[in-house]
């Protein structure tokens, strides 16, 4: 795994949500969708794909239980895209 590689941070603190219930089952499922599809995807397309899951995730925390680390994997999330070329 390369360090752009989504997997490589966000799928563990998506494990964290999981533990803490900070995001609905539903919801973390979806998320690991949209993991893997940006780790499938290359250049502006990974990129595309990491910015939205960042916005995404900015709107699921107004509504989690706990938005802190919700709002941690956004921030995550947004720092991969930046480091995408």
């Amino acid at each position: 795994m390369t360090p752009s590689s989504p997997p490589s941070a966000s799928r563990a603190y998506s494990d964290q949500l999981y533990r803490w219930n900070g995001l609905p089952a539903s919801r973390l499922a979806w998320l690991a969708s949209e993991l893997d599809v940006a780790e499938r995807a290359t250049g502006p397309e990974r990129k595309r794909v990491l910015n939205a899951l960042g916005k995404a995730l900015d709107r699921e925390a107004a509504t989690a239980a706990d938005a802190k680390p919700v709002r941690a994997r956004s921030n995550v999330v947004r720092a991969l895209a930046i480091a995408e070329r």
